[in-house]
């Protein structure tokens, strides 16, 4: 495997692009599709979108770590429970989250955790249902081109919406299953996750901060989920491509620390209510993308 500066920069730039897009409400998959693309120039070639879905679910596991480094406070229950001593009290957090957010018993760290299970249900579902399509739209500027402008859509429609006062104690299994359905269509190039289920989320009654906070919790089994599929896949092939393998796992590295910060940016802006100036950006970037598309041809 010979590994060069085209591969090094690549792996940095879509590293860098991963942990900067994959909480902003912009796209992550859209922004990697134009990354790709551009490195697709460079190297003269154009990797078929299986390899380029493939290269896109390794840089999530750098996000992954980063989001559950973010929800460190939460998993305390779970140790609470294995030791036996439920009724001691809570411990200090060491997390950017605040206490009224963090679950403190096991029966609370369930619930959360079930919700996020049944807002996953939709999402797997529709996900085995069409992956080759979603493979092929990866492989698609004006997919990109016209999943930025839905997304931006939806973000300005988003912004009209109060949300309410629903936190943990209080959302029901529906609000995590129609949050979940509206997560289904996020693997679409362009469209961004965040921004799809931050909208239903608000649609749906939830205080802005949870709104945010549950948002990012649902990516967990969501990453976990394209992780395992892909995997299945790459054990079937007999020969996988290891340099793609390669630039995966060192912009993985890239992107958990950039996506870190990320998520600290996403919760404030949830709750500041400026997740609309995002929709300027993403018309843009739409219609320049669509132009770069005819032009390629």
């Amino acid at each position: 495997m010979n590994f060069g500066i085209v591969d090094w920069a690549e792996a940095v730039v879509l590293g860098l692009i991963q942990g900067l897009t994959e909480f902003l409400p912009v796209s992550s998959d859209g922004h990697l599709a134009l990354g790709q693309a551009m490195f697709d120039l460079l190297r003269g070639e154009r990797r078929p979108g299986s390899d380029k879905l493939l290269l896109d679910v390794i840089l999530h596991l750098g996000t992954l770590v980063a989001v559950l480094v973010y929800y460190r406070d939460w998993f305390r229950p779970l140790l609470s429970f294995r030791r036996g001593d439920q009724n001691q009290e809570p411990a200090a957090l060491s997390g950017p989250i605040a206490a009224s957010y963090v679950p403190q018993t096991f029966q609370a760290f369930t619930r959360v955790a079930l919700l996020a299970v049944v807002a996953t249900i939709p999402t797997g579902v529709v996900g085995l249902a069409v992956k080759k399509i979603f493979e092929q739209a990866h492989d698609s500027l004006t997919a990109a081109a016209l999943g930025f402008w839905f997304t931006a859509i939806v973000l300005r429609w988003s912004q009209k919406r109060e949300g309410g006062d629903k936190t943990l104690g209080t959302m029901t299994l529906t609000d995590a299953f129609l949050i979940g359905l509206a997560q289904s269509i996020a693997p679409l190039p362009g469209v961004s996750r965040s921004g799809m289920t931050v909208s239903a989320a608000l649609a749906r009654g939830l205080d802005r901060s949870w709104a945010a906070i549950f948002s990012l919790w649902m990516s967990i089994p969501a990453i976990l989920g394209a992780v395992v599929m892909e995997a299945k896949d790459l054990a079937e092939t007999d020969s996988p491509d290891m340099k793609i393998i390669a630039i995966g796992l060192v912009g993985s590295v890239v992107s958990g620390i950039v996506g870190y910060g990320a998520i600290l940016w996403l919760v404030r802006l949830v709750k500041a209510r400026k997740l609309q100036y995002f929709s300027y950006y993403l018309f843009a970037l739409g219609a320049v993308v669509l132009a770069w598309a005819f032009a390629r041809g």
